[in-house]
């Protein structure tokens, strides 16, 4: 027991240093070979990337606010408010290497491959009250977290044209990927320091002692999929139809220790000596001090597969020479299973277990006009399915005065039904002008919803989404010649979402507020999306200039299946600026200025006329000098 406990890493609490600049670094390369001299033999073209990145950020006035009602009231108590300072260091390396064989222009075999491996370093303390936790005292959290994802995909494919065969093509793709993610000694130390003179700072108090985190995830997914086009008609009319295969798996697992103490010392209120060495394991006299158990949590472990099978057809044709009509439909038979292992080692009765079998119709008719001008409508129905993570009811606790997310083993698949009508107008080069209609309805919809202080999923029976989009490019002929090149575009969308509550949550908002309403927007649905840039271009010059902006309108984040009010994504905006420019034999610099608004990503509880801080944190602006060099 003393050499396991005096194993561990000692240091519990984040250091403030002094963070180097952002770097990245890529490098690309790319070519074609012809196999025979003759000139018309097969062509083998390569193509391959590496890039490292490593980025830091930090900051110092982060809000969180947590709230809580009692007995049957709806006056909102604070159940903690704290302050939080977070330090993020990032690195990112990947590779994308590509090869393709082209056979006498009709026969291509190629072979991609992708890996990319990812690190997240986070260090985070947050001070203020928790009467939970410690009643009256100032409550201090350290957490430590570091968190490694990788990433790999290899696919072979083949595409064939059979001319003999009136032009059939057939193209196949086999596939099969790899990720995973590791958070390897997720470390939380908190302590409470004495409001009043003369106390003596504690561990502790109503919460367990220092814990650490051991969590592992893997996932392989392997998918077959074959396409086969027959072209018929004389108005360049194809038929297609196709299958795939896709099969995944996924285990997760956790362990957690804490600390106990037995004859240990009495805390002296610096974090960075709770486990000096003489405190650890046995004293002098072979006894016990403070030490290392593990514990077991609710789901330490759980399990997913997932298996779809499906096939389509479709028709791609002209009934007129000014109507395109695409109709197809996808049968799709898909197997979702959930094993989740509890506390003391045997499976679990509630897991999830979906087995769908859905037909999935589309048709879209497009009349095409003089000048470039179309006019489309089309229907199709859509599925989104619950993920493994969504199903388990495994609970991931991320830090003190956080939630718990855990997942719901009774989630259905949602079926969507979808109508669009678009008007697009296509003028010279890439200028555009396009107005949309559309409209969404939604059965069984998966939301986000916290319940007792957990944040969890759930469907909601029925939903309908419907709205507006004007889409537009357009290069200023007046200001634009030889010299400059001026154009502006943008998107802007309003829409109107609306699901209907459920009994409970419909009671218990009534209980604060008696004519609430018995619907309410969608969750995560924004009411006002718009996106829009600016891009000038000297040619002569070799310089480009772009500003972009983006608004995304307020959200509801997160629905209270309780007394408690609902939590809402507050509107955001960004502004950034960038500046590339030529420079001679190759070189290519790039300025970019991100986030110039400085807007902050602020969550809030909507209690009738006053907001109250759900989290509140200042992305911060970043600024970030490139250079390239291309060879010929």
């Amino acid at each position: 027991m003393d050499a396991a406990v005096k194993a561990f890493d000692s240091q519990l609490s984040p250091k403030v240093e002094t963070a180097p600049l952002d770097h990245s670094f890529s490098v690309a390369f790319g070519d074609r070979y012809q196999l025979k001299e003759s000139g018309d033999g097969p062509v083998l073209g390569i193509i391959g990337s590496f890039n490292y990145s490593r980025s830091f950020s930090a900051y110092d006035d982060g809000q969180i606010g947590r709230y809580e009602t009692t007995g049957t009231g709806v006056e909102l108590f604070p159940k903690h408010e704290l302050v939080e300072a977070k330090g993020t260091d990032s690195a990112q390396w990947g590779t994308i290497l590509n090869a393709a064989l082209i056979l006498d222009g009709n026969h291509e075999f190629g072979v991609k491959t992708m890996y990319n491996q990812s690190g997240e370093d986070e260090a985070i303390y947050r001070v203020g009250t928790f009467p939970e936790a410690i009643a009256n005292d100032i409550f201090r959290v350290n957490n430590l977290h570091y968190t490694e994802r990788s990433l790999s995909s290899n696919q072979v494919y083949g595409e064939h044209l059979f001319e003999a065969l009136n032009d059939i093509r057939i193209d196949w793709e086999v596939s099969k990927s790899k990720s995973t993610q590791d958070e390897p000694d997720f470390r939380l130390f908190y302590d409470a320091i004495p409001s009043g003179e003369g106390g003596r700072p504690t561990v502790g108090g109503n919460l367990a002692p220092a814990r650490r985190y051991w969590r592992a995830l893997e996932e392989n997914t392997e998918e077959l999929k074959v396409d086969i086009v027959v072209p018929f008609g004389d108005r360049g009319g194809e038929f297609k139809f196709g299958v795939l295969s896709s099969d995944t798996e996924r285990d997760f697992s956790e362990r957690g220790f804490l600390y106990d103490n037995f004859r240990a010392p009495s805390y002296d209120g610096i974090p960075e000596n709770y486990l000096r060495p003489e405190v650890l394991g046995l004293n002098e006299n072979g006894q016990i001090q403070r030490f290392i158990r593990e514990f077991v949590g609710f789901v330490p472990s759980y399990s997913g597969m997932q298996s779809i099978d499906a096939v389509y057809a479709m028709a791609d044709f002209r009934t007129l020479e000014k109507w395109r009509v695409i109709a197809g439909a996808r049968l799709e038979e898909a197997d979702v299973v959930v094993q989740s292992i509890g506390t003391n080692g045997t499976p679990l009765e509630n897991d999830g277990d979906l087995s769908n079998s859905d037909w999935l119709p589309s048709l879209q008719l497009v009349r095409e006009f003089e000048n470039s001008r179309n006019l489309r409508l089309s229907y199709s129905r859509t599925l989104a399915r619950p993920n493994f993570r969504e199903l388990s009811p495994f609970g991931a606790f991320d830090n003190v005065g956080g939630e718990v997310f855990i997942g719901n083993p009774n989630l259905v698949r949602s079926r969507i039904e979808n109508v669009d009508l678009r008007y697009e107008w296509f003028l010279e080069g890439a200028d555009l002008v396009a107005v949309s209609l559309f409209g969404k309805k939604l059965e069984n919809p998966i939301e986000q919803a916290f319940i007792e202080g957990q944040q969890t999923y759930v469907n909601v029976d029925e939903g309908e989404v419907y709205g507006i989009e004007l889409e537009a490019r357009r290069r200023l002929g007046a200001l634009s010649n030889e010299r400059n090149e001026i154009s502006l575009g943008g998107n802007l969308s309003f829409i109107e979402s609306s699901v209907d509550r459920s009994e409970q949550e419909l009671a218990d908002k009534r209980l604060r507020d008696p004519n609430v309403s018995e619907q309410r927007e969608l969750q995560g649905q924004s009411g006002l999306i718009g996106n829009f840039d600016i891009y000038w271009e000297r040619p002569e010059e070799g310089a480009a200039f772009s500003l972009v902006y983006n608004h995304t309108g307020e959200r509801l984040y997160s629905v209270s299946q309780t007394r408690l009010p609902d939590v809402y994504q507050e509107a955001s905006d960004s502004l950034d600026f960038i500046y590339s420019q030529s420079l001679p034999k190759g070189y290519k610099m790039k300025l970019s200025l991100k986030n110039l608004l400085d807007d902050e990503d602020s969550r809030v509880w909507a209690d009738f006329n006053e907001d109250l801080v759900y989290s509140n944190v200042s992305k911060g602006r970043s600024i970030s000098l490139s250079f390239s060099k291309r060879f010929e």
